[in-house]
């Protein structure tokens, strides 16, 4: 989580000790160009150790800092042993506080240098800060400058500490060095978690809560791009973006509405947003809101992108569309017009001087989801992330078979297959488009004791197991938008009961279909 560097707040109570708080606070409170502050970091790899834990990784004028927080007093007996004396009573500490720093600081540059080749040993170093005890005389076993006691713990004098730690490394990066804008953004997706749901496949988990390098770069430039668009398939992570760019404009004291066409989309967003005055609205009660936003991000904006719907969305930003500040995320797919109006003129306007961001890697679904929605249904939801993952799994149906004991079966090996609680997140979403799909009550309604969606409900939503159902035997386009969105939605396994002739003609006509309706909306 950042402390300074994007606006963040201090981070919650239960989150950190006092001392890490106190720490905290003071530097939310700074800023330096390039600079980040990242706290609580689970380093994967330490010497000596299977994990370590750097209380503060410190980006500060072209150097790495790793600062180790120890609270109460701190103090060395006559033999050279160690002591914290912090509630609930005094502790020999188990290694030297400078020791466990130094550990911290080699388990980060191991990770790097694993990472991605590069050694960034000359542009390191390492501090121990110990808000409530000075610090103690000089020692060989560090320098002067490696320990920040509780008089030096003020906004100014913190910062010349930094200053000092930072010039003792070999070798700084200028503050506008490439290098450094790719450290930030490295340390922000390795350590920067991106909100999500409950998983149950770890192996899965694992690789869906990292954070991208196209997320971290949307993520940085947030409190520089006023206008912009995040473009990107299903699955890429927009919705999650959002949430991270709503949290950090209501901290940085901004009014912020988030808003989307979809009803079924609110409830995520206001479970993500809880406890924060963001106002979670749909785009079809905005004009029963009598007020203004100073900042406004809009989800699923292709279903908005009409003149009509535009023209209220910004009607709610303070200073307009040219003056207010905006983020449109969209899915750029034919395929994700499942509902709303999209206008190819309308997207062209916005677009035309707005800074886009695209996010080109898929961190939802499998590789084998990835590869399916490619190759059915001709739609890029970016480049796969996630290796890890079950075989989609193909039922051929017709006519005759009775869906309900179809699905029913499919439930059971699902439960049987991972893990008994996993089942509760299966989930069974109609690719049958709009012409043909129930009323807008649908999710109330169950198969098989699971509940069953229309695409437009499910739009925007993940879940962990996903079986789609209803595919129409010669697909229509507005069909072919409700099968992407169905087939988008699962994060472990996806299984799609269609007739073999469907699956066929899907793969023939697709992208024939797909190439006309484009050029209609281009018109």
């Amino acid at each position: 989580m950042l402390v300074f560097g994007s606006g963040e707040a201090a981070p919650r109570a239960q989150d950190l000790t006092g001392s890490e708080r106190l720490l905290a606070d003071l530097l939310r409170k700074m800023d330096r160009p390039n600079g980040l502050a990242i706290y609580s970091t689970s380093l994967r790899k330490a010497r000596g150790k299977r994990e370590a834990e750097a209380d503060f990784i410190v980006l500060w004028d072209g150097a790495v800092l790793v600062l180790e927080v120890k609270g109460g007093t701190v103090g060395r007996d006559a033999s050279g042993d160690w002591w914290l004396d912090s509630p609930p009573r005094p502790r020999r500490a188990i290694q030297p506080p400078m020791d466990q720093a130094r550990v911290e600081m080699y388990a980060l540059r191991d990770l790097i240098r694993d990472l991605d080749g590069i050694d960034l040993r000359d542009a390191m170093t390492y501090a121990v800060v110990t808000p409530y005890t000075q610090a103690p005389p000089e020692d060989v076993g560090w320098h002067p400058v490696q320990w920040i006691g509780s008089d030096t713990l003020r906004s100014t004098s913190l910062a010349e500490a930094l200053d000092a730690l930072a010039g003792s490394v070999r070798q700084r990066y200028p503050t506008d060095a490439p290098e450094l804008q790719w450290l930030r953004e490295r340390l922000t997706r390795e350590f920067i978690g991106v909100a999500n749901h409950r998983v149950a496949y770890d192996a899965v988990r694992d690789e869906q809560d990292r954070m991208t390098g196209d997320q971290a770069r949307f993520f940085l430039a947030m409190r520089g791009v006023r206008r912009s668009m995040l473009l990107g398939g299903a699955g890429t992570g927009k919705s999650l973006m959002l949430v991270m760019a709503a949290r950090q404009h209501s901290l940085a004291g901004r009014n912020v509405l988030v808003t989307c066409k979809s009803r079924s989309l609110l409830p995520m967003f206001e479970s993500q947003l809880a406890g924060t005055p963001v106002v979670v609205a749909a785009t079809g009660d905005l004009a029963s809101l009598d007020a203004e936003f100073d900042v406004v991000l809009v989800d699923e904006a292709q279903d908005l992108m009409n003149e009509i719907d535009i023209g209220l969305i910004f009607s709610k930003v303070r200073g307009g569309y040219e003056d207010g500040e905006w983020t449109l995320a969209l899915d750029p797919n034919n395929q994700a017009h499942v509902q709303g109006a999209f206008s190819g003129e309308t997207y062209e306007q916005i677009a035309d001087g707005h800074p886009s961001f695209p996010l080109t890697l898929n961190v939802r679904n499998t590789s084998e989801m990835v590869v399916a929605v490619q190759a059915n249904l001709h739609a890029d939801i970016g480049a796969p992330t996630i290796a890890h993952g079950r075989a989609i799994r193909w039922e051929d149906i017709d006519e005759h078979d009775d869906l309900e004991v179809r699905v029913q079966r499919i439930v059971a090996s699902i439960a049987t297959a991972v893990d008994v609680d996993s089942a509760d997140e299966v989930v069974v979403i109609s690719a049958a488009g709009p012409s043909e799909s129930e009323p807008a009550d649908t999710g109330r309604r169950q198969i098989a004791g699971v509940p069953y969606l229309a695409a437009h409900e499910a739009k925007g939503l993940e879940f962990d197991h996903v079986v789609v159902v209803d595919v129409p035997r010669r697909p229509t386009t507005a069909d072919l938008a409700a099968t992407y969105v169905a087939m988008t939605r699962a994060r472990i396994s996806l299984t799609v009961v269609l007739s073999a002739a469907s699956r066929a003609w899907m793969r023939e006509n697709a992208m024939e279909m797909l190439t006309k309706d484009r050029m209609e909306q281009a018109r």
